[in-house]
Parts: structure tokens; sequence; C-alpha cells
């Protein structure tokens, strides 16, 4: 017995709300395997095609192109043999009910809202402007729209770009990450001169071994991960009803692609031996190169590394990723003259840190000894051999 089943937008990571269809890879009247590429959709953080969850007929591709659509809306229709398969629900949108409504004008953002502001661009701050008809003065997404609307009526300003999806949610990140976190920031220069000999040595029989390439960002990771086991609230969590300390440590590596900035996570870095440290790092950026990153691949980092050393830029001050405590900042490998404990003076490689830390979570001091300990880590590594 023929049997027509309706295909949803799946749920495709604990922040995405929405995606954006780019392109059918199925047409009309095709048949579809189970689990074959049924369509791509993009998000904010990275482009994803589905597999269909059924094998059978297309029979229409409700969602056209470029249209925007929200977690559990309709888009095909398949039809196939047998009894209708039992497909994830769909996730409905959350609703506010009138006693839970907050009392404040514009506390709470629907996922319809929240979707418009990174589909246009606006931030918190554009937001708190808008004078909502909402309950309490809530901002809905007519609002959002009479906004939009609003402004596009206004004469373009020469020179002005429309900012991508990636763009805009940057955008609003940085922006909110700013405003909410009090973050502090210390600076130490660390001696790699054994280090970088010693991965000069080393890089064709690890390459050899291992099929990865060996790098100072390795041993970075390597050194900030041994410290967040020691320190455990430097990648802990600030929530409002206290500080959540993480099982695991997750980095974030923040990579540079065209549209912006992605920060694929190495998971739990704390079980891997170093090896695998480096393979998942390599992994990491093969999967940017070839866009092949997951939205799992971009979830769940505890604690964020930087290496803006690979611009040649010596020192910078990194801004806290939203729900982090710190960030590490790597600049780029300088030979400098310096004075040596022996007494004389000597050619060094050395390479700046900078952590940034939220001040809500951890203290100076605490920060201090995260910052001493990954120096301490780092140098320590200039005696292998």
């Amino acid at each position: 017995m023929a049997v027509t089943t309706e295909i949803t937008l799946p749920k495709l990571g604990e922040s995405i709300v929405s995606a954006t269809i780019v392109q059918w890879l199925k047409k009309e009247g095709d048949f579809v395997r189970l689990d074959e590429p049924l369509v791509e959709v993009a998000t904010d953080k990275v482009n994803s095609e589905i597999p269909s969850p059924v094998e059978g007929i297309l029979v229409s591709c409700i969602a056209n192109v470029g249209e925007e659509l929200s977690v559990g809306a309709a888009i095909a229709t398949m039809q196939g043999e047998g009894e209708a398969p039992q497909l994830p629900a769909s996730v409905p949108e959350k609703k506010t009910s009138p006693t839970t409504e907050p009392v404040e004008k514009n506390t709470f953002l629907s996922p319809a809202v929240l979707r418009l502001m990174r589909e246009h661009g606006i931030s918190h701050s554009q937001i708190e402007k808008i004078d909502g008809t909402g309950s309490f003065g809530r901002v809905t997404k007519k609002d959002i729209e009479a906004f939009v609307s609003k402004r596009a009526a206004k004469p373009a300003q020469e020179g002005v770009v429309q900012l991508s999806p990636m763009r805009a949610a940057i955008a609003s990140h940085m922006e909110r990450s700013a405003q909410e976190i009090p973050a502090a920031t210390l600076v130490s220069e660390v001696d790699v001169t054994g280090l970088m000999a010693h991965i000069s040595r080393e890089k064709h029989r690890f390459f050899t071994q291992h099929g990865v390439k060996l790098t100072l960002t390795s041993y970075l990771i390597e050194a900030l991960v041994a410290t967040c086991v020691e320190y455990p609230f430097i990648h802990a969590t600030y929530l409002e009803e206290g500080i959540r300390k993480n099982t695991h440590v997750n980095v974030g590596v923040a990579v540079h692609v065209p549209d912006g900035l992605l920060v694929p996570v190495v998971h739990r870095a704390e079980t891997l031996p170093f090896g695998k440290k480096v393979a998942a790092l390599a992994n990491i950026k093969k999967k940017v190169q070839h866009k092949q990153l997951s939205h799992e691949d971009l979830e769940g980092a505890t604690i964020t590394i930087t290496n803006f050393g690979m611009s040649g830029i010596e020192l910078g001050v990194p801004i806290i990723p939203h729900g982090q405590t710190a960030i590490l900042g790597i600049g780029s490998v300088q030979k400098k003259v310096v004075a040596l404990p022996s007494g004389g003076i000597g050619v060094q490689d050395r390479v700046s840190l900078t952590l940034s830390f939220d001040h809500r979570v951890v203290d100076g001091i605490y920060g201090c000894d995260v910052l001493s300990s990954i120096k301490r880590h780092i140098e320590s590594f200039s005696s292998l051999g």
C-alpha cells in the first residue's frame, strides 16, 4: 500500500532554530533511497545536506530555494510502500503563556524574532530602540518586519554591504559578549626556542607515524588542555544560578574563512593522547577547507584558542566567546635578544600569550595561575628529545 510521508526540517544543532533552503539535490518524481542526500540547507554557521528519512518517490518540494524555515516545518512529501514510518516529532516553537509573560519591556525575544534579527543583521542594541507592540512592550515578529521595511525605505548609502547570515551572527555574538562579560586580560611572553627546535627535528618522523603535520599550535593546545584539567574554572560556564564546572575540555579553534570566522571544536580533548589531538586539529582544518563541517563540529566549546600569530601579529586581545569563560590568544614567533639566567645575553624564539577571561567566574590571581601554568607546560616541551 502506498503511503505519503511529510518530511520536516530536522533539528540541526542545539542553538539552531531555522535554516534556509540552498538547493534541492533531488527533483520531484525522483526515487530517493533511505539516508540519501535530499536537500542542502544553510544556517548562520554552516551548510548541511539533509538525508532522506524514508525511501520512496519525492512527490513535492514544499520549500522553495532561498526560503527560510523553522525547525519542524514541512519541506517535502514522499510516497513509498508499506506503513508510514515514525519520524521524529517536529520541534514546536516555544510559546510564552500570559502567566509567564515577562513584565519588563523587550526582555523576551521569540525564536522567530531572533531568526529575523540574524537574517537582517539587527543587533540587540537596535532592538532596544524598537517600541514593541506585544504584551508588556515585547518586540514581535511584525515589529521586526516593520523595522526592516522602514530601514529599506531609506536611500541606500554608497558602499554599504549587506551583512551575510554568518557576519550578522558574529556581530550579534560579539556585541552580546562585550556587553555582558566583564573581561580581564593578562599577557605573558614564552620562550619556545627549544620547542621550535624539537618540532624541526621531529616533524618528518611524526608525519610518517601519524600522517599529520606537527605544529606549534598542537603543543599550545596540549598545554591549554593540561592547564584546564588543573584549573577547571577557566573552562567553566557562567549561569544566572551559579557556575557550572564542565566535565570535559572541549577546545574551540578559531579558523578564518572568506565569510568570517568559524570555531570548530576538538571535543573531550583531555581524553585524547597527543597524537590524536594533532590528528583532530588536522581533521578540523581539512573539514573547513572542504566545507564539510557539521553543526556538531561547531558546538559545545568550553574554551577557545585563537592563533593570530599566523598573520604575523605579535600581540592581540581577543574577545571571549559568549557562553565561555576564557580565550587564549597566540602571537607570532619572534626572535628577540634577551638576558639569560646565566647572566649573559642571547637570541631566543619567543611567543606572546594573551589570556582574556570572565572576571565573574575567576579572579585575577586565578587567571595569573592559569597563564603561568600554560607557560610552564609550553616551556617544558622545550626539553623534549
